[in-house]
């Protein structure tokens, strides 16, 4: 899961607008994810746009990662509700290396779960 705040809204007194009632927190779905940038899905259209500044925050097998970035792309998802968004940011030597090693672990059950099919 991924939670992503719009900036203004985390330097706001007041409430932004969103599909959630007056909450401007959008909890989505991780997709994607580097040392640059995330990919996720949210629900609804959220209002978000392209340059937006976000806070996003999500939980890794490797741990707990708070980011600050600019939303790069927007676009529907294919096949259900909601968008995918891209956010881009500049990762420090220590979120770096947890992305890291969160990307290396997927990439290491992705080959187990390959080889458990060849050898079933």
């Amino acid at each position: 899961a991924v939670q992503l705040v719009p900036e203004q809204a985390e330097q706001s007194t007041e409430a932004a607008p969103s599909d959630q009632g007056g909450d401007p927190t959008l909890n989505g779905r991780l997709l994607d994810i580097s040392e640059g940038g995330l990919r996720c899905w949210v629900p609804g259209t959220s209002g978000i746009k392209v340059g937006d500044r976000m806070a996003a925050s999500l939980r890794l097998e490797t741990g707990d990662l708070e980011v600050e970035g600019t939303v790069y792309t927007v676009r529907d998802a294919v096949g259900e509700e909601g968008r995918h968004l891209v956010v881009r940011f500049e990762a420090d030597d220590t979120t770096a290396g947890l992305i890291r090693r969160h990307v290396f672990a997927c990439e290491r059950a992705e080959r187990r779960r390959g080889m458990d099919v060849l050898s079933a």
